[in-house]
């Protein structure tokens, strides 16, 4: 009987022992989580902040590009509208090209052994 009590008595010391280091591993795991999630917020704000100034510096990028070669056109002695017209079909031909690409990216399936593996029909 005495060895069957000091049994209980050890576990219960152990149990003791072994609450408060889980609790703590557990209170640094939520703690690092916290802080990974804050600094993956931080990095999606930056990248979308880039991200706009890419953009908005290849929209400036792509109008002097049409300018020069309007201006290139009127060089040429062609008239104003012309030259203007010159450049939209241009700018009409690229967007068709990137509209064509863009298609042809859409249709072919991204991760293709995944889905093969996923969708695949067992018969």
């Amino acid at each position: 009987m005495k060895k069957n009590k000091h049994s209980i008595v050890h576990f219960i010391v152990r149990l003791f022992t072994i609450l408060p280091l889980c609790y703590r591993a557990a209170s640094q795991f939520l703690h690092l989580i916290e802080t990974e999630t804050s600094l993956a917020g931080k990095k999606v704000v930056l990248l979308l902040v880039t991200g706009m100034l890419f953009l908005f510096l290849l929209i400036s990028t792509w109008g002097c590009l049409i300018g020069m070669i309007f201006l290139y056109f009127v060089s040429l002695h062609l008239s104003y509208m012309l030259s203007m017209f010159i450049v939209f079909i241009l700018n009409l031909l690229l967007l068709i090209i990137t509209g064509l690409v863009v298609l042809c990216v859409k249709n072919e399936p991204l991760f293709p052994k995944t889905r093969k593996l996923l969708f695949h029909k067992k018969e």
